[in-house]
């Protein structure tokens, strides 16, 4: 799905539609789940989970969650280079219910709430987003059209030491 650029978008037909496009979760054929790991650079582990449940004619329901944590690392300043001896973590993690159903044979539309918790140091912020998705096949070559708009929601909360609003 990555190495389309984004074109996944409209083929999301699978579990994966949860993260891509909740309207594909409409177009399983049967229970899916989905476990995933990755190891990046610097430490950092990106997490993802997804079950999607086929409801017959009354549609498809999803739920996920998608985690981003990384190693305790040393509080360094320009003063002390070598570190402060105090540590800090960061990591993120977000908790989404989806809903989606096919309209027409060829047309589906997919919903997906959000709620995002982030924490760094000795701040955190929270809110709450939405994932709107359609799918469409068209008659021609069973070509298929997809939009997603991911991420709307509320500006983040943060609180801590220093809070406002990013």
């Amino acid at each position: 799905a990555i190495a389309m650029g984004g074109a996944f978008v409209a083929v999301a037909n699978d579990v994966t539609g949860l993260y891509w496009n909740p309207a594909g979760i409409a177009r399983l054929h049967r229970n899916e789940a989905i476990l995933l790991h990755t190891e990046w650079l610097a430490d950092v582990n990106y997490d993802y989970a997804g079950i999607a449940i086929k409801m017959g004619n009354a549609g498809t329901i999803g739920a996920s969650v998608t985690s981003v944590s990384m190693a305790d690392m040393q509080v360094r300043t320009e003063l002390q280079p070598e570190g402060t001896g105090e540590f800090f973590a960061a990591g993120d993690i977000a908790g989404s219910i989806a809903y989606a159903r096919n309209l027409t044979d060829r047309f589906s539309i997919g919903f997906n709430a959000k709620y995002i918790h982030q924490k760094i140091w000795h701040m955190t912020s929270s809110g709450f987003a939405i994932d709107i998705g359609t799918l469409f096949t068209t008659q021609f070559k069973d070509m298929k059209i997809g939009m997603s708009i991911s991420n709307f929601g509320t500006n983040m909360k943060m609180s801590g030491r220093d809070s406002r609003e990013f």
